[in-house]
């Protein structure tokens, strides 16, 4: 899946409140569709900084505290696609 589709597909469950707003990652489906577009990201090496601000930008809700967790579990989810030797490519 391409990473514009995996937006738009995660750009509408956000819209239609699908998932948990404030942390996305309680819902499996939701946490899928994020790992989905980040993967997506990555192997079409995209902006890693772009790929993740549009992300954060969905949720903008959030509290700050449950933002700087987020920022964090999406930044570690990326880092270790960067870390992996084959780059599962």
């Amino acid at each position: 899946m391409s990473a514009e589709e995996s937006k738009r597909i995660l750009s509408n469950e956000v819209a239609n409140q699908m998932t948990d707003l404030h942390d996305p990652f309680s819902n499996k489906y939701a946490k899928w569709k994020i790992v989905d577009y980040l993967w997506a990201c990555f192997l079409e090496e995209l902006d890693k900084g772009v790929c993740l601000d549009w992300l954060k930008d969905q949720y903008k809700q959030m509290t700050e505290e449950e933002k700087s967790k987020f920022t964090h579990e999406i930044e570690l989810i990326y880092l270790v696609m960067e870390r992996c030797p084959n780059k599962f490519k």
